[in-house]
């Protein structure tokens, strides 16, 4: 304990190195993406340059000739060209119908002599589960593209449909765009309207969310916080706490205590309660309402980190005083002699090495392979292989899945920003280290360097080869990375002078 107290300032001045490299490093990073970003977007022409989004416009029907209509009285206020007008419609009550209709336009439907409709499922096919994965890929069975609605009742339900207050004006020119945007006062069927520039690209656009109204934004992002709240509470009290009382339940002397298989219910306990949480922050930032898939990438990022970052402390929290308990019975004491079940300081358990000691094992267990390996090495049979594995089957097995039907159930997935909520979360985990002993630091960053490796390589192939496409066109979710890098680097801020007050 001298030793280690006499050494103590190196520890110091390691953390003083890391805080300092850490934070220049940040730095230098956002600066480094925020040219990379601005550069790529300058060598660029998209549509989103000659795009201006119109808000403020009335509700009209699908039987008026809204388009037309908007487009002239911008032209005519603006002294501009407008090339076309893209009006967004409330279509949410029959989107299943109209979105399928507009699949079968973009997919050719091979004919074929016999109806698919009449042969029966193969046998071992025909199964709750096998149909619950069909709909998931909005497969239907029962339904053939012959019975769906007529092309006058197709007509009649797009005539009924109205409109929302957003249009999206795509001018002639970039130049023509920004004088148009200069325009005070717009009124179209003597609503106010406003011209603001466009920063997302029309693959961006999330159609069937543009009738939500922003101002119920904020009360749809709580109750997702308290969605996901509730999923981290229901896993501690469902999985964790009788994991804990059974724990609990050794004497921890004369040699019982919980073995290897304690250690491999816990890992199995850290990756269920993240493939959880994942599930929960997913569903969450969906159902937020926002208008493009940059936002909702964004809300998941921040959804999924602090829950991970709650369930860390829970976890960890929960695993610090079961050792406690462990270390009491079988009556552990620090380097002076003292008893750790007759310390009443939560600071001077919390600084004792055996405390130190067992904390730095339940946090390097946490992080590898719990955190830092398993859910990445399982991400490729669960994501890519298995759904294409189980759609090949189901369509040589089924005669009625064809032409369109096949090419929903053989689709790939979509590589997403979401990584940016992994990745953090790691070096999260990395800066909580130095606030323990030492000694599992070095194993730590070796992990994390070995897991990011593979991650790296693991996400180079997946979207090159396994993924449909890969699209962003705003940088939000890149500046949302750069500011929750301000965590480990407070973090690490406050290992600093936890360890430096000791000294």
């Amino acid at each position: 304990r001298s030793r280690q107290l006499e050494l103590l300032w190196v520890k110091v001045a390691w953390l003083s190195f890391a805080y300092l490299f850490s934070f220049a490093g940040v730095i230098l990073y956002a600066a480094r993406q925020t040219r990379l970003v601005r550069d790529v977007d300058a060598e660029h022409v998209t549509i989103a340059d000659f795009t201006a989004v119109l808000e403020g416009l009335p509700r009209m029907k699908g039987s008026q000739l809204v388009e037309a209509m908007v487009a002239e009285r911008v032209e005519e206020v603006t002294g501009q060209p407008v090339e076309g007008v893209s009006v967004a419609w409330d279509y949410a009550a029959n989107s299943d119908m109209i979105e399928e209709e507009l699949e079968k336009d973009i997919c050719l439907i091979r004919p074929d002599g016999a109806d698919p409709a009449e042969s029966p499922p193969p046998l071992g096919f025909d199964t709750p589960i096998t149909k619950k994965i069909l709909e998931a890929w909005h497969v239907h069975l029962d339904d053939d593209h012959s019975h769906g609605p007529s092309v006058a009742e197709l007509k009649q339900t797009l005539l009924g449909l109205e409109s929302t207050p957003i249009a999206f004006v795509i001018f002639k020119t970039e130049s023509g765009r920004d004088l148009a945007m200069q325009t005070t006062s717009l009124q179209v069927a003597g609503y106010d309207c406003t011209l603001k520039q466009a920063e997302r690209e029309p693959q961006e656009v999330l159609w069937e969310n543009l009738n939500t109204n922003k101002e119920h934004w904020r009360g749809k992002q709580v109750k997702g916080a308290l969605v996901v709240l509730g999923a981290c509470l229901l896993w501690t009290v469902v999985l964790y706490l009788p994991y804990a009382h059974y724990v609990a339940s050794f004497s921890y002397a004369n040699g019982d205590e919980p073995g290897v298989v304690s250690d491999g219910i816990f890992c199995a306990l850290v990756v269920g309660s993240q493939m959880g949480i994942f599930i929960a922050s997913s569903v969450a930032a969906q159902q937020c309402g926002f208008y493009y898939e940059s936002d909702v990438q964004e809300m998941y990022t921040l959804f999924f980190n602090f829950a991970l970052i709650l369930n860390l402390v829970m976890d960890i929290a929960l695993q610090a005083y079961l050792s406690y308990i462990q270390m009491v019975a079988v009556g552990a004491h620090t380097a002076s002699g003292r008893l750790l079940g007759e310390m009443s300081s939560f600071q001077s358990i919390f600084e004792s090495y055996p405390m130190q000691k067992s904390l730095g094992k339940l946090l390097f267990i946490y992080c590898w392979p719990s955190t830092f390996f398993v859910p990445f090495l399982a991400e490729p049979l669960v994501a890519q292989f298995l759904p294409q594995h189980i759609g090949k089957l189901l369509v040589s097995r089924y005669p009625q899945i064809r032409g369109l039907k096949a090419v929903k159930a053989l689709e790939l997935s979509e590589m997403e920003q979401g990584r940016y909520a992994d990745v953090m979360f790691n070096v999260i985990l990395v800066a909580c280290i130095p606030f323990i002993a030492p000694a599992y630091i070095h194993q730590t960053f070796l992990a994390l360097l070995v897991s990011h490796l593979y991650l790296y390589c693991y996400d180079q192939v997946k979207v090159l080869r396994y993924v449909v496409k890969f699209d962003f066109s705003s940088p939000d979710v890149h500046y949302l990375g750069m500011q929750l890098f301000a965590i480990p680097i407070a973090i690490l801020a406050g290992a600093l002078v936890f360890k430096a007050n000791q000294l």
